[in-house]
């Protein structure tokens, strides 16, 4: 049988320790967030990276997609598109994955078809309305970049080593 005195009541309702472990469980908590904020806005730079190398190949591309005789110059495209990506750097580190694609962006629907022929599509004469259904008037190149080994930070205290960060562009 244990006898409650008065000393032992006042050791019972002294709580002056209880802050230290409010305190430890505040600050885990608080760290935790950090680290997230921390690689969430790394992330956000590395994708804005891969972003600027999608955006500057597609662009890059375009520029040679036709030559001066109006025919299609695929091969040519897609090599240009690569080596401007490809200069790029993202988080320090050279683009993971470039892959590059010509085809037909459509303006009605706003969406890209690939389309890897050669040989443009007759299109002297005809309405803007009629070659912008036609998946076969190649007039776009699409570049979509890929860092699948993206570091993180801190994430690696929960297990989360690395992250895979992509963007893609259109021109």
């Amino acid at each position: 049988m244990v006898k409650i005195t008065p000393s032992t009541t006042k050791t019972l309702r002294n709580q002056h320790g209880a802050t230290l472990v409010y305190v430890a469980i505040v600050m885990t908590v608080l760290i935790m967030f950090t680290a997230l904020a921390i690689d969430v806005g790394h992330l956000y730079g590395v994708r804005n990276e891969l972003q600027n190398s999608a955006d500057a190949g597609a662009l890059a591309g375009t520029a040679l997609l036709f030559n001066s005789d109006g025919s299609l110059n695929v091969q040519g495209a897609i090599d240009e598109a690569q080596r401007i990506s490809g200069t790029n750097r993202t988080g320090n580190q050279a683009v993971g994955q470039i892959t590059v694609e010509t085809g037909h962006w459509s303006f009605a629907t706003s969406s890209f078809t690939a389309n890897p022929t050669p040989e443009q599509a007759d299109w002297q004469e005809r309405p803007f309305s009629e070659l912008d259904a036609d998946t076969d008037y190649i007039n776009a190149v699409r570049v979509k970049t890929d860092r699948s080994n993206t570091p993180s930070l801190f994430a690696g205290i929960f297990g989360i080593d690395v992250f895979s960060v992509t963007a893609d562009a259109v021109a």
